[in-house]
């Protein structure tokens, strides 16, 4: 369930140890985000505690948002991808803002092969272990 803020619950996160900002209504908790704000972290904590819509459009497009969203609650997250993986470097910046951001986080890299190698190599050994993990990762999700 997400929380409820008022214009003047957001108002005091107004500090860079404590950093929230608005954007077209929508919270959104910057204080881990702001050594890697592009522009700088000064300019979050000008906007900080304020809605900074104004500003944040002038300067990004709707996709950004979808990397400022709220990490907390979340199950363990197991990535498992291929070292010749286009989006391998993408995969470990993930693992790295979630263990960041305190979700238990396992990487794994696979040496030598390629995005999808479970469905083109149904009986190599990395397909076997894949499997394995995941059998692992679901008995460790709470029941619903």
């Amino acid at each position: 369930m997400s929380k409820t803020f008022t214009v003047s619950d957001v108002a005091t996160h107004n500090k860079a140890d404590n950093l929230y900002i608005i954007v077209d209504g929508d919270v959104y908790d910057v204080t881990k985000f702001q050594d890697d704000h592009p522009g700088g972290k000064k300019i979050l904590q000008r906007v900080g505690g304020k809605d900074a819509s104004k500003q944040f459009w002038k300067y990004h497009n709707e996709g950004i948002l979808k990397k400022l969203t709220d990490a907390a609650g979340l199950p363990p997250l197991v990535i498992y991808v291929g070292q010749l993986d286009l989006f391998v470097k993408e995969d470990v910046r993930y693992a790295t803002l979630f263990l960041q951001a305190g979700i238990d986080t396992e990487l794994h890299v696979v040496p030598g092969l390629p995005h999808g190698f479970n469905g083109l190599a149904k009986d190599h050994r990395a397909t076997k272990d894949l499997f394995d993990l995941s059998v692992r990762y679901l008995k460790r999700l709470p029941a619903e």
